[in-house]
């Protein structure tokens, strides 16, 4: 009598367990497909094989830099930042794999709090991948593993789970736009029909729609970790996303739009994925075919706001800048970016990775190689005078939290 009740829970489990894969497998094969509307006559257009000018000047569009040193406790220990948001006062720092967790500051870099924990009880995660926040309903968004998105108030206060089902694929990256969450989804196995943007309803998990092929990506989508988003870092209504190898950049909303449209006879094509894909190895060997192809890929470092856009692509081993101006839609292509807002002569003048952009400005976090330069750098008077906050940079210990610099536009809204 025993065996034949614990074969009977195990039936019904296997029985349950491929219902609720049924009922996951028809949301998803019901979940309407988008294609990306075809240029029109808002699209912008960049040519990229246009010549370049050996330097971008930031100030040419920044009006002056601000210092946030994100206070240092055993309480907020950050590694590195994969990713960073701001809003009404509040900077949300995320870093993945050191700290494991999302600390928020004031907008002077003192600790508030931190959103969640590790565990497996209410409100708390296993691995956070990404967060997004919802700055109309004041929620925060956390990726777990497992498709498993948790949804916290502004004031940390856990709220609920929602599990997303997509089949032989993972979730990467998520934003949010336009009450939904859009999630960058890549596929265990690949086919040429398969999708790489997905819209999913925060309330239920439930997937709205897919756009994006695999196809539109060149027939791309290995797991490749470039160490940031697809989607911009920008908030809401003016997000966008680009994949690694797309002709164009999208806009997100009720339709999937083309916004910036790339023109190069550089540009990846799908024969160079085939022949990339069918060297075989692990996925940074086959994207290293691609580098070493002196192909255009990957936009990163997206910043728009109502008079221009600006951003950065890698063409062979080098990064390359864009300028658009709105206004008369002149482009302006440089090799590199002169920072001439903190460093005098161009001295160590990276423009390090930009985590976030608002209608004010953008952020930049350097990297940890960054403050010992910098106090070598000021020590030899190459440092733009009047720096905010120079004498405490000076001052920092070696091993301090993240320096965050925020470049506040000339014509801030």
């Amino acid at each position: 009598m025993m065996l034949r009740y614990i074969i009977n829970k195990i039936t019904f489990a296997k029985i349950l367990s491929f219902v609720v894969f049924l009922m996951a497998f028809f949301c998803f094969c019901n979940a309407q497909n988008q294609k990306i509307m075809p240029p029109n006559d808002k699209i912008y257009s960049i040519d990229l094989d246009k010549s370049k000018e050996p330097a971008f000047y930031l100030s040419t569009i920044f009006d002056k830099v601000k210092t946030i040193i994100l206070e240092t406790n055993k309480n907020c220990l950050i590694g590195s930042v994969n990713k960073l948001q701001v809003f009404d006062g509040r900077i949300y720092v995320f870093d993945e794999y050191i700290a494991k967790s999302l600390y928020v500051f004031d907008e002077e870099g003192r600790f508030i709090r931190k959103i969640g924990n590790i565990g497996r009880g209410p409100g708390e995660y296993n691995h956070i991948h990404d967060f997004t926040l919802d700055s109309d309903h004041r929620f925060i968004y956390l990726l777990d593993d497992g498709g498993r998105i948790h949804q916290y108030g502004f004031d940390g206060d856990y709220i609920r789970t929602v599990r997303v089902q997509i089949p032989r694929a993972n979730i990467r990256y998520i934003h949010y736009a336009k009450d939904r969450i859009y999630a960058d989804v890549q596929a265990w196995t690949s086919t040429a029909t398969d999708f790489l943007l997905f819209e999913i309803n925060p309330a239920d998990g439930k997937i709205l729609s897919r756009s994006v092929s695999v196809s539109d990506n060149k027939g791309w989508n290995e797991t490749y970790y470039t160490g940031s988003s697809f989607f911009t870092p920008q908030l809401n209504d003016a997000s966008k996303y680009a994949h690694l190898f797309m002709n164009y950049i999208v806009s997100l909303g009720d339709i999937i739009h083309s916004h910036v449209e790339l023109k190069s006879k550089n540009l990846t094509t799908q024969k160079d994925i085939a022949n990339a894909l069918k060297a075989g190895g692990m996925s940074y060997e086959k994207y290293a075919i691609i580098a070493r192809s002196s192909k255009i890929r990957n936009v990163h470092n997206y910043v728009e706001n109502a008079h221009f856009i600006f951003f950065h692509y890698w063409h062979t081993k080098t990064t390359n800048i864009v300028f658009l101006d709105k206004k008369t839609n002149a482009v302006t292509l440089a090799n590199m970016v002169n920072n001439d807002l903190i460093y005098k002569n161009n001295e160590d003048g990276v423009l390090y990775p930009i985590k976030f952009s608002d209608a004010k400005g953008m952020y930049e976090i350097p990297d940890d190689s960054w403050l010992p330069r910098f106090k070598e750098l000021a020590k030899n008077g190459k440092i733009v005078q009047g720096l905010d906050k120079m004498d405490q940079l000076i001052k920092l210990d070696e091993e301090p939290n993240p320096i965050i610099f925020f470049y506040e536009y000339k014509d801030a809204e």
